[in-house]
């Protein structure tokens, strides 16, 4: 994130916990990092954690068909492209893969002015490691076709260094999708 980013985001932090009656966190781990990084009355921080209930259960297979993708052959990445994303690991792990693996890795998202950077830094990355024919990037997708992709996969990866409180994970979890994450504190809260 740029200089003005940062900045402009710490002022708003700042303000809103100055200015507030309580701050809606969404797990232990964020109050954990609040609290040594910004003076704050921790009986103002009230933890809200969210969890996802999906009771569609008409996934489509069409998303799968348009993507050439066969059910339980493929992990998925679902996230935005930011540095703290971590996409690196996954894209070294995969490569490591036999050649004549099946498995497919599928990373929904796309490049916006705020991303593109990082997204081009993966994009090249991924061709240095000759993963083109290996790796779907779907670009931006409706969550409708987000969920029928996590349903089918063979696991969800979130690979974060930092995670506030991860939507994807909780998807996972109502819909009983396998989760491979990384080992942090927010998401061993997540997952048990």
């Amino acid at each position: 994130f740029s200089f003005l980013h940062r900045f402009l985001r710490e002022v708003k932090f700042k303000l809103i916990l100055k200015n507030s009656k309580k701050t809606i966190l969404s797990s232990q781990d964020s109050k954990n990092t609040l609290s040594k990084l910004y003076k704050t009355s921790l009986s103002k921080i009230q933890i809200v954690p969210f969890v996802s209930i999906i009771d569609n259960n008409d996934f489509k297979t069409s998303i799968l068909a348009d993507l050439k993708l066969i059910e339980g052959e493929y992990f998925l990445v679902s996230n935005q492209f930011h540095k703290h994303k971590n996409f690196e690991v996954v894209l070294q792990a995969f490569s490591k893969l036999p050649k004549n693996t099946k498995l497919k890795l599928v990373i929904t998202g796309g490049k916006s002015e705020s991303n593109a950077n990082y997204f081009n830094r993966i994009q090249q990355l991924s061709k240095s490691l000759k993963l083109k024919d290996r790796i779907v990037f779907t670009g931006f997708i409706s969550r409708e076709d987000v969920i029928s992709l996590m349903y089918y996969s063979l696991s969800l990866i979130q690979p974060s260094f930092f995670e506030g409180w991860n939507t994807a994970i909780e998807d996972c979890k109502s819909l009983g999708v396998n989760v491979i994450a990384s080992n942090i504190d927010v998401h061993k809260e997540q997952l048990g």
